[in-house]
């Protein structure tokens, strides 16, 4: 019996790490520059004139949607009632992201006494932004699951280390 249930943990594990990857991946490579392209076009300027706000909105309501959608076909084998995981996602990404910069810009201001505090406040505005799309999630998921309340914490841990990672190893 531990047996099968550690393989469904597993599959739903793999499946949304794969779920996540692939979404965020599809999404900064294929659809937000043609996005912002044709926002562009309707209003007959170049994408990367477009506002800082303009182009972080196209981005994470692109990306949230997909990654929502690609993580909801994981979830729906596994709860009743997720429909609204495919909308709760990019807002919780975009909310995320203007808090995230938001705290990140007053870390910056008020906590530069402390050595290493750019790394500090950095890690800590990803580990936010994580629980602020952990929140938006947790709505869907409180109905369904028992100590749903620690998605917040595995969100931001997650998603802090995947920026992380992907930022400072990948990237660069």
């Amino acid at each position: 019996m531990k047996s099968i249930i550690f393989r469904e943990e597993y599959g739903l594990i793999l499946g949304w790490v794969l779920a996540t990857s692939i979404g965020v991946v599809l999404s900064e490579e294929f659809l937000t520059i043609p996005i912002l392209n044709a926002i562009g076009l309707i209003f007959h300027l170049d994408w990367y004139r477009l506002s800082s706000f303009t182009t972080v909105l196209a981005s994470e309501v692109t990306t949230g949607i997909l990654v929502g959608a690609l993580q909801w076909l994981i979830l729906r084998t596994y709860i009743k009632h997720n429909s609204w995981w495919i909308f709760v996602t990019p807002l919780g990404m975009v909310l995320g992201t203007y808090i995230s910069r938001f705290a990140l810009r007053i870390a910056d201001d008020h906590f530069y006494l402390l050595g290493n505090s750019w790394s500090i406040a950095l890690w800590l505005s990803r580990f936010l932004y994580g629980v602020i799309i952990g929140s938006s999630q947790w709505l869907v998921l409180q109905k369904s699951v028992s100590k749903s309340w620690t998605w917040l914490i595995a969100n931001g841990i997650s998603w802090s280390l995947a920026i992380t990672i992907s930022t400072e190893y990948i990237v660069n």
